[in-house]
């Protein structure tokens, strides 16, 4: 009698940066029911490092959590990079397909300022403030060429870009109704 044997791999978060944790939920399968008992690892494409291991459940299922770190010699370039991983149950040879998680960098913008604070129905203010990323070493640097939306109350009113500093400015004209308005800037990030 043949088995059909199936090792599945899936990640809860496509998208991090380093600190954050990634859950890896792996699935053992024999003939469609769970395989219990099995050990299960997770291992970086190519190189084949082993970032956690578990033993699956009743349902076949392993569930390995990773915290992503800011350096790792064995993985290469941490962040701004995509990786890959996949499940292997070394005790049987089985692989999983691949799944990718983006490493980012973790980016702030610091010190925003909206001046003045107060301003007449149609008048014009200013908000300035600083992109940074935070580096390898857990420093702050900037980013220097992005976009950054300014938005009031969700509204994007404006678009500016980052100077050499990190540093962005843009003068703005009030609503025209009086009233209390939410003002931030954004930056939605633009790849790796």
């Amino acid at each position: 009698m043949v088995q059909q044997v199936g090792l599945f791999i899936t990640v809860d978060k496509e998208v991090v940066v380093p600190g954050d944790t990634v859950t890896f939920t792996c699935q053992l399968l024999t003939d469609g029911y769970g395989w219990a008992g099995q050990m299960v690892e997770v291992k970086h494409y190519p190189t084949g490092k082993v970032i956690g291991r578990d033993v699956t459940n009743s349902a076949g299922i392993a569930t390995i959590k990773w915290t992503v770190p800011f350096k790792d010699r064995d993985l290469g370039k941490l962040p701004c990079t995509y990786k890959e991983f996949f499940a292997y149950t070394p005790e049987l040879g089985f692989s999983s397909g691949r799944v990718t998680v983006a490493i980012a960098h973790e980016v702030h913008i610091y010190d925003l300022a909206i001046s003045p604070k107060t301003v007449q129905p149609g008048g014009q203010f200013q908000v300035s403030g600083y992109l940074v990323y935070i580096d390898e070493e857990g420093m702050p640097r900037p980013l220097a060429g992005k976009t950054v939306e300014i938005r009031i109350d969700g509204n994007v009113v404006d678009r500016v870009t980052t100077g050499s500093d990190g540093s962005f400015s843009s003068v703005l004209t009030a609503p025209s109704e009086t009233g209390s308005y939410t003002i931030e800037a954004y930056y939605a990030g633009e790849g790796l």
